[in-house]
């Protein structure tokens, strides 16, 4: 047998035995497991325990250090408007503000649509030329109201003090009064109370307000209309505006870097030849004091809920059981408001959110009126 043979038989032996071997694998290869897997829970794993919250006692107060406020200076014109300027020369800036006693207790709407359709234009400026004026000196007008007055104000570098003063007696005392700009304030009060009835919150206040004041009573107005807004005329407005837009029932403050004289020099030009009116209506809180209004305060607890598809709840506790603002007794009730209601250390925050984990955030409030006001409690869960 030669060589060349035996590497053949060699060669050929090696192909069986390999085939062999993958034969012989392929026998011993397992069945697939058609079983599916079980899961196995984990044991159950026990929470930490919380840690106990603990509220030590804030530090005793250190001794009471004085405060000096700038000095006010009062200046009262020939018209009867008042001046108040409040010097600071730290930087050249000077804040203006004028506040006419013309705000929402005279009429929710017919006060805030009178006070926005002063910078739509006035008789000398188009609104574009009021925007216009007043952004070339880097600055912007705020015209608006609160419970009590209308406001027009706006902050400017001392150099342009004449423009703005000018600007705000432009405002104040000659609005245009035009239908196109009543129609597009219309349109923004709209959609104001639409944004008011879909709120929780703003609805709560306005149903307890409603709630804790007699019918008509300038603290508790009752939600306006669609219809209530289109009936405001551009009459009723130039009425409203004639009454109270008047230099004896406002003031102007002056802050910043100026002094009094400068200022009654600017001033005597622009609004010092505002006339003033000769006499006013009776004011609407007039009606409502003595013994007929205290007789009108809830003295039992009453549950009033409004239903609403909504995923949480707004709750107001209150009552007219407040002091007024210019009370001796202020300052005590609001400090009692803040320890009881005012803020994350107080009790209410520390029980009900912190302990009792009930709600996310809750207060207690006192309104801040000229008449006996409102004490509660608010949260939402």
């Amino acid at each position: 047998m030669t060589t060349r043979t035996i590497s053949r038989l060699f060669s050929t032996f090696g192909v069986l035995t390999l085939a062999s071997g993958l034969a012989l694998a392929g026998c011993d290869k397992p069945e697939p497991d058609t079983n599916p897997p079980v899961d196995v829970a984990p044991p159950p794993v026990e929470p930490p325990p919380e840690p106990k919250r603990e509220y030590p006692e804030p530090p005793a107060p250190s001794a009471q250090r004085p405060v000096n406020f700038p000095a006010v200076q009062k200046i009262e014109l020939p018209n009867k408007l008042v001046v108040y300027v409040v010097e600071n020369h730290e930087v050249p800036i000077v804040d203006v503000q004028l506040v006419i006693k013309a705000g929402d207790v005279y009429d929710e709407l017919l006060a805030g649509m009178t006070a926005g359709i002063l910078s739509e234009g006035t008789k000398k400026r188009t609104k574009a030329q009021i925007d216009q004026a007043i952004e070339q000196v880097g600055s912007g007008l705020f015209v608006g109201t609160d419970t009590y007055d209308a406001n027009i104000g706006t902050r400017v570098l001392k150099p342009d003090l004449a423009l703005a003063l000018d600007l705000v007696n432009d405002l104040a005392r000659n609005p245009r009064f035009e239908q196109a700009a009543l129609d597009k304030l219309k349109a923004s009060q709209k959609v104001e109370i639409a944004s008011e009835k879909s709120d929780g919150g703003a609805l709560a206040s306005r149903l307890s307000s409603q709630l804790l004041y007699p019918p008509g009573h300038p603290y508790g107005p009752k939600m306006p209309t669609d219809a209530d807004v289109d009936a405001i005329t551009l009459d009723a407005m130039k009425a409203f505006h004639a009454t109270w837009y008047r230099p004896n029932n406002a003031y102007l403050i002056l802050s910043g870097d100026v002094t009094a004289d400068e200022v009654r020099k600017l001033v005597e030009k622009t609004l010092g030849t505002w006339d003033p009116a000769t006499s006013f209506p009776a004011h609407p809180l007039e009606k409502f004091a003595g013994p007929d209004y205290q007789k009108a305060v809830p003295t039992e607890l009453v549950v009033h809920i409004v239903d609403r598809n909504q995923i949480s709840s707004d709750i107001i506790l209150a009552n007219v059981n407040g002091v007024a603002r210019n009370s001796p007794d202020w300052n005590a009730m609001a400090a009692a408001v803040k320890y009881f209601g005012g803020g994350m250390s107080s009790i209410l925050f520390r029980d009900i959110r912190e302990t009792q984990k009930l709600t996310y955030n809750i207060n207690a409030f006192q309104s801040s009126q000229k008449a006996v006001g409102s004490f509660g409690i608010a949260t939402q869960t």
